[in-house]
């Protein structure tokens, strides 16, 4: 590997002679005496090649589906604990997802070799993989990533709200292990939540500057049907949104239950778009009453939610309204102070409209 040093310790472990790799990965070392030592290395190459499908493989490796061998055994030791569990797969996770910056045992993983001088030239080859990337995918092959032309705004459209709710859909029926989701968001939008609808796994997100990431994994697996519900995400600042607005990166995947990764899996989201102010809510801040108020085109089903935030539902109601200038009663009164999702979908004939806002209840 390049830009990597090479070390030769003793049986001590004393450092007794390095060298440094070439752009090849080569390495030489001259002068030594006859004895027995050992050969490994550091690098400062960049960590990398890591997401849930490798957290899914550390998992299954802890439970005896598909145990690791080799060097894979220790790059799966993310926290140095010369065991492997659930913790090193959560803690894989939650590395791709940004939620954590780094391991407590570095990047790298080598190993060591045992080598024995006796005159003459002795060849000593030394494999490194990145910590966490037990499917050994440092430089991934991208013809089996979700690809940006798969991302498909095919769901209808949205009006977008104070807090704008995309829901993320799955393009196909398949067995669902690990979703790895890398998406570039325009500069302005904040995603505030992202919501796992995947009833089973370990879920995680974080956004750094404007990339959003998305992990999740789960041993046992899910079935998805076609245009089945993966996440939603609960975006501000947004005034509309197409494809092109969205950019997604190279470690993104879907994978099975067994670790094998899908080729060309496709996310399905709705347009947002910024014309009109079909749906407010008014008074916000509330003290005991806030109103919802709707305009119509025809008649239609209004369904409403509303979750503390804490995520515990506690409001859940719906309404068929006629055409035309609606309002709806939502009774605060009673409620904790403090914030509130207030999640609003339309149902008018065929066609979804789902919108968002953050509600501040005050007494």
């Amino acid at each position: 590997m390049t830009n990597s040093t090479v070390q030769c310790r003793d049986a001590n472990n004393v450092v007794l002679m390095t060298a440094q790799t070439d752009a090849t990965g080569a390495y030489s070392m001259s002068g030594m005496t006859n004895g027995t030592y050992t050969v490994t290395g550091v690098t400062s190459k960049p960590w990398g090649g890591v997401n849930s499908v490798d957290a899914l493989g550390i998992a299954r490796s802890f439970t005896g589906a598909a145990p690791l061998v080799g060097l894979r055994v220790k790059a799966a030791d993310v926290n140095g604990s010369n065991t492997i569990n659930s913790l090193d797969a959560l803690t894989t996770s939650r590395r791709f997802s940004g939620s954590i910056a780094s391991f407590t045992v570095g990047n790298w993983a080598y190993e060591a070799v045992p080598t024995t001088v006796a005159g003459g030239v002795t060849t000593r080859n030394i494999m490194a993989l990145a910590y966490g990337d037990v499917n050994g995918s440092y430089q991934p092959n991208t013809a089996l990533r979700l690809d940006p032309r798969m991302v498909a705004f095919n769901q209808g459209y949205m009006t977008a709200s104070d807090l704008t709710i995309l829901p993320v859909r799955i393009d196909r029926a398949l067995s669902l292990g690990a979703l790895s989701v890398v998406v570039e968001l325009p500069a302005g939008v904040r995603a505030e939540a992202v919501r796992s609808a995947l009833a089973k796994g370990d879920f995680d997100f974080h956004q750094n500057g404007n990339e959003l990431r998305i992990s999740w994994f789960s041993v046992d697996g899910m079935e998805l049907s076609e245009n089945d519900l993966l996440f939603s995400m609960e975006l501000s600042g947004v005034s509309s949104l197409n494809a092109a607005d969205l950019h997604f990166g190279e470690l993104s995947e879907a994978a099975s239950p067994l670790a094998e990764v899908y080729p060309l899996v496709g996310l399905r989201m709705p347009r947002v778009s910024g014309v009109g102010q079909e749906v407010s809510l008014y008074p916000n801040p509330a003290r005991d009453l806030s109103q919802i108020r709707v305009r119509l085109n025809s008649t239609a089903d209004v369904a409403v939610r509303v979750l503390d935030a804490r995520g515990r539902q506690v409001a859940d109601f719906s309404r068929r309204m006629e055409a035309g200038y609606q309002v709806l009663d939502l009774v605060t009164e009673g409620w904790s102070e403090g914030q509130y999702r207030v999640e609003i979908s339309v149902l008018e004939g065929k066609e979804v409209r789902q919108h968002g806002f953050r509600l501040q209840v005050r007494k």
